[in-house]
């Protein structure tokens, strides 16, 4: 499997060669994702080793845009979740931010901030999402 997965993209970047453009790796995901948040590592890992001839495009996922629901309707449920992400994929969780319970869950405002970032410093998007994850899945900040 791995050298058909090899021998698929080195075609794809002969291609893309032969027509000047560029490859480009869209990701779908939203900066209050755990999952998101889970794999960020092998996100970066995976564009890094890409190197310039692919672009990055991110797209806002939508995980809660304007929920309205606190930690104290969903504490219980994101702590068994996030501790599967986090066996999972062993980034650090810090579950402070849970017993907030004035704390509303809403993807919306971070999501927008990421795509504020993308207009103003296209460059720094993907070091923004990654740092509203570690802002509240490590540091347990209010992403709103």
């Amino acid at each position: 499997m791995k050298q058909l997965l090899v021998f698929f993209l080195l075609i794809f970047s002969q291609s893309s060669l032969m027509s000047q453009t560029k490859a480009k790796l869209i990701y779908v995901g939203d900066p209050m994702c755990s999952w998101c948040y889970g794999i960020a590592d092998e996100l970066t890992k995976t564009v890094e080793s890409l190197g310039a001839d692919t672009d990055l495009q991110l797209i806002m996922g939508g995980l809660r845009p304007y929920n309205t629901e606190t930690m104290k309707d969903l504490g219980d449920f994101l702590k068994e979740h996030w501790d599967h992400v986090n066996q999972a994929s062993g980034q650090p969780f810090n579950y402070g931010i849970l017993q907030d319970h004035s704390f509303v869950y809403d993807t919306e405002p971070p999501s927008r901030a990421v795509l504020v970032v993308r207009k103003l410093k296209p460059e720094q998007e993907l070091a923004f999402f990654k740092s509203i994850q570690t802002a509240f899945y490590k540091d347990n900040k209010n992403t709103n």
